[in-house]
């Protein structure tokens, strides 16, 4: 799935609806209880999930991925790294002499690294597979396998010893960190001052709400963006499906001091009532604070039931996880 913003053909055609009043400006009196509601650490900021919600994360910093080895000790680790180095000498590579194997090296608190070759028949790009160990003693493993090309060897190494001493260990029950830093499923990256890139998906679905599912997204690229109305062929776009939709809500919003826009609407579809919203924050730029932020809810195909009792309830459980969104205090 891609988290850069691509509207469905529902709300390609909202934006050239702007002259149909919003008929659900607010729950109309619906109120949800999120008193019991569970908070979630999503790279830097938060959002808050009724409590049976099932949660998925992905994780990841400079556009790789960031994996809690639940499966591995450090010493597993170490095996690990030593069987895949003996694996690796053994691939002979076809465009020169030698091997897949380039080099390893340790990290910070008992990890280390396999540098190989990223193709046998290209010398243009290698891969770090790195084994992070949490700086403390729970001594959790965390795999990141990092891109460096031929000429940054140097400088993917700096990139990835420095990052190893960053990690610790984190449950879901533990206190929300208030240090700079990165929450991610069984960790915590400390990091501030100088931006990097960080993606944070936590993709989710609560038994309550049933064929409901969606996704919060945290995405820094470093470049500033427009707002989601203001995308390229947006008014142009498949609007063929006027008299199929209804408005519940649209338009500029504030979310926890971050300006934002959403579209939220809804469509029967063999007698079964289909949810399509979607909130946008666009990215600052290289800040920390400022990434480009999405909030998702939809209907899932091929389920049963509408999900919510009626569109009211739709728009009151919406507005309550979208204002919850906010940046982590202490976060940068």
């Amino acid at each position: 799935m891609n988290f850069h913003p691509r509207l469905t053909v529902l709300f390609l055609f909202l934006f050239l609806c702007a002259c149909v009043h919003s008929t659900m400006g607010n729950a109309q009196g619906v109120i949800v209880d999120t008193s019991n509601w569970k908070t979630h650490a999503a790279g830097r900021f938060l959002v808050a999930l009724p409590p049976d919600a099932q949660v998925e994360f992905t994780a990841q910093i400079w556009k790789t991925d960031l994996e809690w080895r639940k499966d591995l000790t450090q010493e597993g680790a170490q095996a690990e790294i030593q069987k895949k180095i003996a694996q690796y000498k053994a691939i002979q590579h076809k465009t020169i002499e030698g091997t897949q194997f380039i080099d390893t090296f340790p990290l910070a608190g008992g990890g280390g690294v396999i540098q190989r070759w990223n193709h046998p028949y290209s010398t243009a790009v290698s891969i770090m597979e790195c084994y992070f160990v949490s700086q403390d003693n729970k001594k959790r493993v965390y795999y990141y396998a990092y891109e460096v090309g031929k000429s940054s060897f140097a400088a993917g190494r700096k990139d990835v010893e420095e990052m190893a001493k960053t990690f610790y260990a984190r449950d879901d029950w533990d206190p929300l960190p208030t240090e700079p830093g990165y929450a991610f499923p069984g960790g915590f990256s400390k990091h501030s001052g100088e931006w990097r890139a960080e993606r944070a998906i936590l993709a989710f679905n609560s038994p309550s709400y049933p064929g409901i599912a969606g996704y919060f997204a945290c995405y820094s690229f470093g470049k500033k963006q427009g707002k989601m109305f203001d995308q390229e062929d947006f008014n142009e776009r498949l609007a063929a499906i006027a008299s199929k939709i209804t408005i519940l809500q649209k338009g500029d919003c504030v979310v926890n001091g971050y300006e934002a826009q959403e579209l939220c609407a809804a469509s029967t579809e063999n007698g079964r009532r289909m949810y399509n919203f979607d909130m946008e924050i666009p990215c600052q730029g290289k800040e920390l604070a400022g990434p480009q932020l999405i909030l998702h809810l939809f209907s899932k195909r091929g389920e049963q039931g509408n999900g919510f009792t009626s569109d009211k309830e739709a728009i009151a459980v919406w507005n309550a996880i979208r204002d919850s969104i906010r940046l982590r205090p202490g976060a940068v």
